[in-house]
């Protein structure tokens, strides 16, 4: 009798346990999706000639990655590069995943000039056009500002392209591999071993 007891509380606890796993890791398939933008490009800065210095120029390429999902859905890739200590561009490009699974990505291109390259003084800029990329998609764009003010030669250009990829929930974070013991665990014991029948007296 007990041995029966023991089995019916067994497969009870089985049968009402099984539902509560099913349902704690079920999730929606977008919920799980990694989307990745990957920004790559060239930045040409102009520094002109002035009082007590040279003209110069500097060309910088770069690289940066950000990862958006639909519980952050914003992100933002930026880069800058500063030449003759004191002429600046910046590139910003604002991201937002759409609930149908498109980036939308706004860039535009700053110059500053000032006495240093840590200066605020804006002198120009160009806005981008705001674009939609569906996943595996790439764009290019070309964008140059210059500086608005008379004599002044300054100027920032940047020929960039942007790259929209997909990854899932496994893929980003892939299970360990099994151990041996797990792989192949030791049998399981006989009802005998496991509830041995009571001593008779």
């Amino acid at each position: 009798m007990r041995l029966k007891k023991r089995l019916r509380y067994a497969v009870a606890a089985a049968v009402l346990a099984t539902p509560m796993l099913v349902m704690g890791t079920a999730q929606p398939a977008s919920a799980a999706t990694f989307h990745t933008v990957t920004l790559t490009g060239d930045m040409h800065v102009y520094n002109s000639a002035g009082i007590f210095k040279y003209e110069s120029t500097g060309d910088f390429h770069f690289e940066r990655h950000v990862t958006l999902t639909h519980d952050h859905p914003d992100g933002t890739l930026s880069y800058w590069a500063c030449e003759g200590g004191e002429t600046r561009g910046v590139l910003t490009v604002d991201l937002h995943l759409n609930p149908w699974e498109t980036v939308t990505m706004a860039p535009r291109l700053q110059l500053f000039e000032g006495s240093s390259c840590s200066s605020g003084d804006l002198d120009g800029e160009q806005y981008g056009l705001e674009r939609g990329f569906l996943p595996g998609e790439t764009r290019t764009w070309y964008l140059k500002a210059v500086n608005g003010e008379i004599l002044s030669g300054d100027m920032a250009s940047v020929n960039f392209k942007l790259t929209h990829s997909t990854s899932s929930l496994a893929e980003e974070y892939p299970l360990p591999k099994p151990s041996l013991i797990e792989k192949y665990p030791p049998p399981s014991p006989n009802l005998i071993e496991k509830y041995p029948p009571s001593a008779q007296g």
